[in-house]
């Protein structure tokens, strides 16, 4: 299994994911990508279908267990408020993650995945 990176019309790259494809100890033993934009765009309709919406910029500044937040807006304005879930979307350093510490039964695979956007003017 491989992904190509296209720029052009033209093939710019060939990885290929090696031992992550030959999982054989899952269930699920493929690699499967989704964008983080279209993962968020079928997420927020969702949200919006049941009547809420989706807040941006927000930072988590912690919470407790029963399911209390404190956060921070874009403007700077801190808000406590009490949910019913907390979802962690906040990325590799996650508040949430850390905060809730949630134990990790399984093994890392051997390979490392790296997203990146395109160097200005590549493309344009």
């Amino acid at each position: 299994m491989a992904a190509n990176l296209f720029i052009n019309g033209r093939r710019a790259l060939r990885f290929a994911f090696g031992e992550v494809a030959n999982v054989t100890d899952s269930p699920y033993p493929f690699t499967l990508l989704v964008s983080q934009v279209d993962t968020e765009r079928v997420l927020e309709k969702r949200v919006a279908s049941l009547g809420s919406h989706v807040e941006r910029p927000l930072e988590p500044l912690g919470f407790e267990q029963d399911v209390r937040a404190r956060l921070r807006h874009g403007d700077g304005r801190e808000e406590a408020l009490r949910a019913r879930y907390v979802v962690g979307c906040d990325g590799a350093h996650s508040v949430v993650r850390q905060e809730a510490a949630p134990s990790f039964d399984g093994a890392a695979y051997p390979a490392g995945f790296r997203a990146r956007g395109p160097k200005r003017g590549v493309g344009g």
